[in-house]
């Protein structure tokens, strides 16, 4: 009998072994070093698997310039910001539904299926993290949306207590306008001027 035991001891202790090996235990982050999908573009965001209960960040996605209105084929440059939550680490994915995406950052993110991700939990400082990438506008014209959604991580190791925030900037693609264009409404202002001053 106790020749049985020792032999069901050391299977359970190889199946245990095995286990470990084959599904190893998630980190805080539950893809640490990044993901794409899940940036609210289709619907998904950091809540498929991190659940609520914390204080919600406060996100915000904005361009440099402050413009919103873009030339085909340019590149701008735009800043991601998270403040709250429980700000101990930080993860996110930015995905565009046109252009191409281009991380900026010095470390800590990388470019994955053509969206911008965490290549490891970026550590927050003071309540607040900030990322910067670039957009390179399409060739063609019309309307297009950049999705944000930021993971603020209490760093405990599980996936509950995290809190999710949101951002969505949309951005129009228009041609440059023309010299005679630009002429024109310059003239028009100056008319303008001329019949405002004889009043």
């Amino acid at each position: 009998m106790n020749g049985t035991n020792l032999v069901d001891n050391r299977i359970a202790s190889l199946l245990l072994l095995v286990g470990v090996l084959l599904f190893p235990v998630r980190s805080a982050f539950a893809f640490p070093e990044g993901i794409s999908g899940y940036s609210g573009q289709s619907g998904s965001v950091c809540t498929v698997c991190h659940s609520s209960g914390a204080e919600v960040p406060m996100v915000t996605l904005a361009a440099e310039s402050g413009m919103t209105m873009v030339e085909p084929d340019s590149v701008t440059g735009y800043v991601l910001t998270m403040v709250g939550g429980p700000a101990v680490d930080a993860g996110l994915d930015v995905a565009a539904d046109g252009g191409v995406l281009i991380d900026t950052n010095a470390a800590g993110t990388k470019i994955l299926n053509g969206e911008l991700t965490h290549s490891s939990p970026n550590a927050v400082a003071g309540g607040m993290k900030t990322w910067t990438f670039d957009w390179e506008a399409p060739s063609t014209e019309g309307t297009y949306f950049l999705d944000a959604a930021v993971l603020s991580a209490n760093g405990t190791g599980g996936t509950g207590g995290d809190g999710t925030g949101t951002a969505m900037l949309m951005l129009e693609v228009v041609p440059e306008p023309s010299a005679s264009l630009l002429a024109g409404t310059a003239l028009v202002s100056l008319l303008g001027m001329r019949v405002r001053n004889r009043l």
